[in-house]
């Protein structure tokens, strides 16, 4: 995977207007209906067979996650902390159920008389072991629910820290999972904002709202139909008033949680793309400013942003309509209980207390149910705003289907001893524009020991035909063999250790080193490796010339170096050289180096060929036809013509001499 890293990186420019113009579109179609596709159980893509995984998720109803697919993620990463945070939720919840008891109980107790006695009982009396009656003194009750507090105190402190620790662990497994799937299995060209935002944001997000919610709704059971039991113990009369209001309370939570839904994912949406939009204005900047469209972009990011405004007002209004409706209902259904219970006890059917305990039972099944609707209605929401991160994790393997061992794959690579590379009747178009082909029927033999110049002019197919070599792109018809054997037949991390490449606009990555971007290709290379292939990428003067030499940081930071383009793309052919591949792949290798470095680089290039290696050159430069040992000439996605560069030349009506003619002018 490592040695073509960079030229997967780079390709994500020149697709950014494309990809934000598919983002809005399918914002907008979210918008348009309620959504609540998933993706198959086995709907992850295998990374060897799957060519286009980027435009399935758009065209396919956007995934969700399922609760089955939650209670997983939570049990196989945090089961221990999730148990223990249940035991002490059971704890703590169970001293808040009988919190209402014990204060009925004291009541009862204040109240009380000893039998055939009269009148209210004396303070100092309260405060002795027992009564008259032989019952427990309110000190004594007092000190039993001291000790009830107590425990209900330590299990808080238990939930909190374990959830915690459970929240942490989900989120490592998500972000890993997500920067695997990226890695590995996601497309090319992919939108790397909607990636960091997930990485950074959702992947939080998802797992707090799982731990959080976990809780509430365990609270939320134990409130509700923990007070609803006791209600029935105590009074099964006036629990069919306290009750009364219970259905319509439940339909309210019910739609509120669908409406907040939508609202919450178009929201996210909206937002990520009106970021993603800035974003890349921010990147153009120079030409934003040389049209001077700054008044009218930020006038266009401001309008989307109150678009967003409005949508958050309208769901705040839901949420207060619904929150105030809640706690009316409430309100009434405690107001019923206390009056029709004035009743009962007036008549002698139930005790001060046991209203007292009524009351509180009933606005503690209130707030239960409330909670079970907040914590769906916010369960609910944080899942459909996460529906990125799902659709981001589809990449994956499904759990059942694993990939070929690494030792094995090794051995299928291993097995490659000639790397003649061959294209039989090979079609191809884009996902994007399916109705285009680009390759149509190409047929083609790359031999080792050449340097192999694919030329034509733009659009022809050139850096298509590398992308088909090195499977990022791998929907095609037809056959392209690698030593006589299918390459999609061996495994894709093991038939990546045969490549390397260099892309146009290499990558470097700004956290790293020279010396470590220069071994990315292929780690535990040794120092003098590393030189070496800078050596033969003509990189060893400049790099030993700089302040911290190979251990200089790359990027813009206060301890980092400045590298100019060809600078940066000579540290690039030297990760390349470092890689140890069967087939090399140059597009646009040399644009930055000047005529003396392109030379040498030029014989370093030889000298791949030499030692048997496949290289392949995709040529924007006459010197690069110059210096090639076979030219293959393409015209409407096939062969036109193919030879060396005196073949070729002495071709009077041959497309190759136009297009020779043609880069030259360019140059000049």
């Amino acid at each position: 995977m490592a040695s073509d890293e960079p030229l997967l990186v780079s390709h994500q420019d020149a697709q950014n207007e494309e990809s934000n113009a598919k983002g809005r579109d399918d914002v907008r179609r979210l918008l348009a209906q309620e959504t609540n596709g998933k993706v198959d159980s086995d709907g992850s893509l295998d990374p060897a067979e799957d060519s286009n995984g980027a435009d399935k998720s758009e065209d396919a109803a956007p995934a969700r996650w399922s609760m089955r697919e939650v209670a997983k993620l939570a049990r196989e990463n945090a089961a221990g902390d999730m148990a223990c945070a249940l035991v002490a939720l059971v704890v703590s919840s169970g001293t808040n159920l009988a919190l209402p008891k014990i204060m009925g109980w004291m009541v009862d107790l204040v109240v009380a008389r000893g039998p055939g006695a009269s009148g209210s009982v004396g303070g100092s009396q309260l405060l002795e072991n027992t009564t008259a009656s032989g019952r427990p003194s309110v000190a004594q009750a007092a000190w039993a629910a001291l000790g009830v507090f107590a425990a209900g105190a330590v299990g808080s402190i238990a939930r909190v820290f374990f959830l915690s620790s459970a929240e942490t662990k989900i989120a490592r497994r998500l972000r890993v999972d997500l920067y695997r799937a990226t890695l590995q299995y996601g497309p090319v060209e992919q939108d790397a904002n909607a990636v960091i935002s997930c990485l950074a944001q959702d992947a939080e997000d998802l797992s707090k709202s799982i731990c959080k919610n976990i809780a509430s709704l365990y609270r939320g059971c134990n409130s509700a139909f923990g007070g609803a039991a006791m209600l029935c113990y105590i009074s099964p009369q006036l629990t069919m008033v306290s009750l009364s209001l219970l259905p319509m309370i439940g339909s309210g939570a019910f739609a509120f949680s669908r409406f907040s839904r939508r609202i919450a994912k178009s929201v996210k949406e909206d937002t990520r793309n009106a970021v993603a939009r800035a974003g890349e204005r921010v990147q153009q900047l120079a030409t934003v400013r040389m049209f001077n469209g700054e008044k009218r972009e930020v006038e266009r990011f401001a309008s989307a942003l109150d678009g967003l405004c409005g949508r958050a007002g309208r769901a705040a209004l839901a949420e207060g309509l619904f929150m105030g409706g809640l706690g009316f209902s409430l309100n009434a259904s405690l107001l019923a209980v206390v009056c029709y219970g004035g009743r009962l006890v007036a008549a002698g059917s139930m005790t001060g207390g046991q209203l007292a305990s009524f009351a509180m039972y009933s606005g503690l099944m209130g707030l239960g149910f409330g909670q079970l609707g907040s914590a769906y209605s916010d369960f609910s929401r944080s899942l459909g705003a996460s529906q990125r991160l799902k659709a981001l994790l589809a990449d994956m393997p499904a759990s059942g289907s694993t990939p070929t061992p690494r030792p094995e794959g090794d051995a299928i690579a291993q097995q490659i001893l000639d790397p003649v590379l061959r294209f039989e009747n090979v079609h191809f178009a884009y996902a994007a524009n399916p109705d285009k082909e680009i390759l149509r029927g190409l047929d083609l033999t790359l031999e080792p020991g050449k340097v192999v110049c694919i030329a034509g002019r733009s659009g022809v197919g050139k850096s298509t035909l590398s992308k088909l070599i090195m499977r990022v792109e791998q929907d095609w018809q037809g056959q392209i063999t690698l030593d006589g054997r299918d390459i999609r037949e061996i495994p894709l991390t093991a038939y990546r250790t045969l490549l390397s490449a260099v892309d146009q606009r290499p990558a470097l990555f700004t956290d790293l080193t020279i010396a470590e971007n220069i071994a990315f290709s292929r780690p535990g290379a040794s120092e003098d490796e590393v030189r070496e292939a800078a050596r033969m990428a003509e990189a060893f003067e400049f790099i030993e010339a700089l302040p911290d030499g190979f251990a200089s940081i790359v990027g813009g930071g206060p301890k980092s170096v400045q590298l100019s383009v060809g600078q940066a793309q000579r540290i690039a052919l030297a990760r390349a050289f470092l890689r140890r591949a069967r087939v090399y792949i140059f597009d646009e290798h040399s644009s930055s180096l000047d005529h003396r470095a392109e030379q040498d680089v030029q014989r370093s290039v030889r000298g791949l060929a030499a030692r048997g290696c496949a290289v392949v050159v995709i040529a924007h430069r006459a010197s690069m036809l110059e210096a090639a040992d076979h030219i293959v000439v393409l015209e409407n996605g096939a062969v036109a013509e193919q030879g060396t560069f005196a073949d070729l030349l002495a071709k009077p009506d041959g497309p190759f001499r136009d297009l020779l003619s043609s880069l030259r002018q360019r140059s000049d």
